[in-house]
């Protein structure tokens, strides 16, 4: 595991400067303030932290009640909710352990949260979700696959199996 444990708790408004930035810098359009912002108050954002309570990374959840049950999920028209991160480990052995500790974070809040329901889609990013698998989670993988287009469509064709 990485050297200081993360924790997740929500968001304050004065973080809010330092989670944009970083989203921006780690994270994809969805993850940034003018994204999420489409969908207060219902969304959520909770703050990754290390030890130290630097605000490191995060994700967000989108909180909706149906027939008197609290569901966590990702709002409407967003693939992904995070998260993102601001990794330090440059070894890749290192940099896999400081991945599962967000991921640990992420799971640790989730499973102390009221929800009824909570059906999340996660960065394509994200390979290890085994701390969610230990609590006792379903979790179903789906894979995205990314093509460089910069590349030539010749480029392209010859890469593709046949």
């Amino acid at each position: 595991m990485s050297e200081k444990p993360l924790i997740a708790r929500p968001l304050t408004t004065e973080e809010h400067a330092v989670w944009d930035e970083l989203a921006q810098r780690y994270g994809c359009i969805f993850d940034t303030l003018r994204w999420t912002e489409l969908f207060r108050p219902a969304s959520i954002r909770i703050g990754i932290y290390d030890a130290g309570g630097k605000l490191r990374g995060g994700f967000y959840v989108w909180e909706v009640f149906r027939f008197g049950l609290k569901m966590l999920r990702n709002p409407p028209f967003t693939p992904q909710i995070g998260p993102f991160f601001e990794y330090r480990a440059i070894n890749p052995a290192a940099r896999t352990d400081e991945q599962r500790a967000v991921v640990e974070a992420m799971a640790e809040f989730l499973t102390s949260s009221d929800a009824s329901v909570v059906s999340l889609g996660l960065s394509p990013a994200i390979t290890d979700c085994l701390p969610f698998f230990w609590r006792g989670w379903k979790v179903i993988p789906h894979y995205t696959y990314r093509i460089d287009l910069s590349r030539s469509e010749e480029e392209l064709m010859a890469a593709m199996s046949t």
